[in-house]
């Protein structure tokens, strides 16, 4: 099914096509809201495509006699809120992660200028995160099962292995600073492809930013990044098997 784009130079992509969603598919397709022929933008968040489902589901509520027996859409519904509330909870761990690493540097004085960088978070065990706090050219990393810093030599950390290496070996991202990204995209334009060695953990990454609209846009206007798009790296064959 190909893609069109509006008068207005929206692209509308297949709904199936839409990225990190593959729960959100399921029930769309339980309500029949998602079928051949349907189309959503390209933009469009799994937030945005969460609520969309919600509203359909709300928008069948109405009719007397619904196109979708009630208790598709009651079991549906159901799912909806649990995705919200997991979601929730996720989105609230990484803000007090985010909260504890500040009171830790606040009151340890070796550390107290030092910046959140990023947080790393182990897929199978939220327990097992580690942040990267710097200051100028000081690197650290916080143990937060353990609330321990501990200094890394700025001359043994590079973003290759301690970010797109750890994202290879089952972490995922919790948080990254635009500051950061600025020099992660920094880092890619200087060195894809001879001289990245974790190729995979790198779509993991654009992946990331993908799913979070970290745009060459949003970089300029924030941190004035002046480099390339690098989300042009961004395979198709990766994005593909998303679906």
């Amino acid at each position: 099914m190909n893609n069109y784009t509006d008068k207005n130079g929206v692209e509308y992509i297949p709904m199936q096509d839409i990225k990190n969603c593959e729960d959100l598919h399921e029930i769309a397709k339980a309500i029949t809201f998602e079928q051949e022929g349907s189309f959503m933008p390209k933009t469009t968040t799994r937030e945005q495509f969460l609520q969309e489902i919600k509203s359909e589901i709300e928008w069948y509520f109405d009719f007397v006699d619904s196109l979708v027996s009630k208790k598709i859409l009651s079991e549906c519904y159901e799912k909806i809120l649990e995705i919200e509330r997991v979601e929730l909870m996720e989105d609230k761990d990484i803000n007090q992660m985010i909260e504890r690493i500040k009171e830790l540097l606040k009151n340890d004085e070796e550390y107290e200028n030092y910046e959140l960088s990023y947080i790393l978070i182990d897929k199978d065990d939220r327990e097992e995160a580690k942040a990267i706090v710097y200051n100028a050219d000081e690197i650290a990393q916080i143990d937060l099962k353990t609330n321990e810093i501990s200094p890394v030599a700025d001359w043994a950390y590079n973003i290759d292995e301690d970010v797109f290496g750890k994202l290879e070996d089952n972490k995922e991202i919790g948080y990254m600073s635009l500051d950061c990204h600025y020099g992660v995209w920094s880092e890619i334009e200087e060195y894809y492809p001879e001289d990245i060695e974790y190729k995979k953990g790198m779509q993991e990454y654009l992946k990331y930013c993908k799913e979070n609209e970290i745009t060459k846009d949003k970089l300029v206007k924030e941190v004035d990044y002046k480099g390339e798009d690098v989300m042009q790296y961004y395979k198709e064959k990766n994005k593909a098997k998303e679906r």
